[in-house]
């Protein structure tokens, strides 16, 4: 069985490791957002969202650029920020342990 943590950590350190060989990053931008992923048959947890008219499951995700740092999913009768903060003291100290003086900002949509 697939160990979740192990997988979502492992999204971070391959970052750290490849980005690593482009030099120590100045500025990082983490982007954050959470959008809709339909459900087409009765599954479990589905719940009907409002927003997007529809069954669904609203994920979290964040990117680092085109990569790919988190990806959580999550049912969607919750806030859409649900976890951020979660997501953030899991992904942050990674990047300050790599780049301990590198600016970290932070880039979430409004429901974040």
């Amino acid at each position: 069985m697939a160990n979740i943590a192990g997988l979502q950590n492992a999204l971070v350190d391959v970052f750290i490791r490849l980005r690593a060989k482009q030099g120590v990053p100045t500025e990082l931008t983490l982007d954050l957002d959470a959008t809709d992923d339909p459900v087409h048959v009765d599954q479990l947890g589905k719940f009907f969202h409002g927003y997007y008219k529809s069954y669904c499951y609203l994920p979290l995700y964040t990117f680092c650029g085109d990569w790919p740092l988190g990806a959580v999913l999550r049912p969607s009768d919750i806030d859409g920020c649900a976890g951020t903060i979660k997501e953030l003291a899991r992904i942050v100290p990674k990047l300050r342990a790599a780049w301990p003086h590198v600016k970290i900002i932070v880039r979430a949509r409004s429901a974040c």
